[in-house]
């Protein structure tokens, strides 16, 4: 009879009391190992097809290669891929991060999150247009990675969402299904729709916390997108996943937070007098958590009401640590411009 073992190498070796059998058994180690060594390319291939297609075609199609052609090669040279990459890797989301020609890979290796950012050059060769890649920076997430997450619908119903990893014929779903609020390296989170509503992972310091909602950056946390929209209570998270607090609804992108607390906010009050509207702009510090106003600087009128139009008025707010200034761009009915620009402190106090 003969053994087969593995010693702590990992390599394998023979135990045959018979000599007849050994030349039978080197035969059958040799088709194991030529077995292993074909299903291990099978899933290379796949992997490299599903995550590289969608990356490279716009249309989402799948390339048709010569007999001789490696993809295999092919695709883990031009995103900058080793084979120690796609060890235990299964992917499962790719995101391009806007304004940028930054590529995000998404995986899951050994039940960590894992991570890869590339730059993606343009080149045209022999009259083809396509990319080559070059490794920006690659994360393993050390804390478990939750890929089976429990989405709350309300009224006691619950579903579960399973994070779906990728097989060969499903690559052209790949991108747009995550995307990344991106601080740093280390702060970032990353969000995707399911079944009833959104979910989110938070990175910070190597550690992940599991979070209900669409998130978008704020100052350096979070704000949860998803109850925006919806006109609900928007949730504020801090750097670490931290509910901070809820407040009302809120448009976020059209104002200017100070700090995760307090927002500076441009608007106008309205009113009817001598048979018309009177429109005075006026600069508030608010508290976002309370939705209390701290201080009202009254700006006034800006621009010039012709023949009953009102002017045409930008503004934008800019802080640093201890001032705000606020620039307001007039057009008037007629085509004249006019600038406005007011400075205050932190106290709502003109500057000259």
């Amino acid at each position: 009879r003969c053994k087969i073992k593995t010693n702590g190498a990992g390599q394998v070796w023979r135990n045959c009391k018979n000599k007849k059998m050994q030349t039978s058994c080197t035969d059958l180690l040799k088709i194991r190992l030529v077995l292993n060594i074909i299903e291990m390319k099978k899933l290379l291939l796949g992997l490299m097809l599903a995550v590289c297609a969608s990356c490279t075609s716009p249309q989402n199609e799948t390339k048709n290669f010569p007999p001789e052609f490696d993809p295999v090669s092919y695709y883990m040279n031009k995103y900058d891929l080793s084979a120690s990459d796609t060890i235990d890797l299964r992917m499962f989301g790719l995101y391009a991060m806007p304004d940028t020609n930054v590529l995000v890979l998404l995986g899951n290796k050994k039940g960590h999150l894992w991570i890869k950012f590339v730059e993606s050059m343009p080149y045209d060769k022999d009259g083809v247009s396509d990319i080559i890649c070059k490794e920006i920076k690659q994360l393993e997430i050390q804390s478990q990675f939750n890929d089976i997450r429990k989405v709350e619908l309300g009224y006691g119903e619950s579903v579960i969402d399973t994070i779906k990893y990728l097989e060969l014929d499903e690559y052209d779903m790949l991108l747009g299904l995550y995307s990344i609020s991106f601080h740093d390296y280390e702060h970032f989170a990353i969000s995707k729709s399911v079944t009833g509503g959104t979910i989110s992972w938070v990175i910070c310091n190597d550690k992940i916390i599991d979070i209900q909602g669409w998130l978008k950056p704020l100052l350096n946390g979070y704000y949860d997108a998803d109850d925006y929209y919806n006109n609900k209570d928007i949730h504020i998270y801090n750097e670490y996943g931290d509910l901070l607090y809820m407040t009302e609804y809120l448009n976020i992108d059209g104002l200017k937070f100070i700090n995760m607390y307090e927002y500076i906010k441009c608007d106008y009050d309205s009113y009817y007098e001598n048979n018309r509207y009177e429109y005075k702009w006026r600069i508030r510090k608010m508290n976002a958590e309370t939705n209390e106003t701290a201080w009202t600087y009254i700006v006034g009128n800006i621009g010039t009401e012709i023949n009953g139009n009102q002017p045409k008025i930008d503004y934008k707010i800019e802080t640093s640590e201890n001032y705000i200034t606020c620039t307001f761009d007039c057009t008037n009915y007629d085509g004249t411009k006019e600038q406005k620009i007011i400075k205050l402190n932190m106290d709502g106090e003109s500057i000259d």
